[in-house]
């Protein structure tokens, strides 16, 4: 039978205290108790740890050994008591998290900092990936929670999805591409354009006009020109005739200087919903449950102020 840390304890009080009465008065216990313990772990050693005698109970060779031994263990015991306690309370501990291209520039960026700034011993690692990486990365284990677009996760038992939010999205170009000066837009106006995006789910790409190919073996959408990060993507749209797709709020500052423009399409369009997405069964760390609350709060106020740059530039 393995030796308990109980058992060590009642070992360091009695090397303590010298005394059967004051060390098991120490333990809550009665004395008889308190001895028939001590004498259990002698027992299971084979050696005697304590000499008794009219003044108490001294340590033997034996004795002295198990106490520093125990002294040890007990302060490991409580460096891992400290450990878990700064983890529960966000003092420390690290966080891995996969985000879909659009989630991580709508909203979760400022999230990721606003957790920086309330957890300074918290380190965190995010991965921007399209939303296929991002089911596979959480798959794998490589990440503990992902905030992404959850058509494919949701018809994966694997995983368990946590809807949060639709974003109404749009066509956007540069302000003097070609089809800014015509009014509304058709779709058979906007096929001939390159579309500049990641690629597409299956259930969305029916929806998707521009320059663009369909996977026959999956339904996914090809773009023409297909990429994963929008500061290049801007960069492309700004020096072309090609189009992209957008949440307004993450070109705000880009509509209000003129430098692009949303098409006129008709409203609503796509509206891909994002949530939350993790192995199913696996326990949320106290990192992860900070997380998810800030996405969750910072997105009530992200919906609102897209759904007003929506109206303001491109009216229903």
């Amino acid at each position: 039978m393995a030796v308990t840390l109980r058992q060590l304890q009642h070992a360091t009080l009695l090397a303590r205290f010298g005394s059967f009465t004051l060390a098991a008065k120490k333990a809550s216990l009665t004395q008889s108790a308190f001895s028939r313990s001590i004498d259990k772990l002698e027992n299971q050693l084979g050696v005697m740890l304590f000499d008794r005698g009219p003044e108490g109970a001294t340590l033997t060779t034996f004795g002295e050994a198990l106490v520093r031994a125990a002294n040890d263990i007990g302060q490991r015991v409580n460096d891992i008591t400290q450990t878990i306690d700064d983890i529960r309370g966000l003092v420390s501990g690290h966080l891995d998290v996969a985000l879909g291209v659009y989630p991580a520039e709508i909203t979760v960026q400022h999230v990721l900092g606003e957790m920086a700034q309330q957890y300074p011993g918290l380190t965190l690692r995010a991965q921007v990936c399209n939303w296929e990486d991002v089911n596979q990365r959480v798959l794998a284990a490589d990440v503990e929670i992902a905030y992404a677009v959850v058509n494919q996760a949701q018809a994966d038992a694997r995983l368990a999805v946590e809807y949060v939010v639709s974003h109404e999205l749009a066509y956007y170009a540069r302000s003097n591409h070609p089809l800014m000066g015509q009014g509304d837009v058709t779709p058979s106006d906007i096929d001939p354009y390159p579309l500049v995006s990641i690629r597409v789910p299956a259930a969305l790409a029916p929806h998707v006009r521009g320059r663009a190919s369909v996977d026959p073996a999956t339904g996914f959408l090809i773009p023409a020109i297909e990429i994963d990060d929008f500061t290049v993507a801007r960069g492309i749209i700004s020096s072309s005739e090609a189009i992209g797709i957008v949440a307004p709020r993450q070109i705000a500052a880009e509509l209000a200087s003129g430098e692009f423009a949303l098409l006129r399409h008709p409203r609503p369009w796509i509206a891909p919903t994002y949530g939350f997405i993790q192995r199913r069964g696996v326990s949320t760390s106290t990192a992860a449950a900070a997380f998810k609350t800030l996405v969750t709060n910072a997105e009530k106020q992200a919906l609102v102020e897209n759904e007003a740059l929506l109206d303001r530039y491109l009216p229903v």
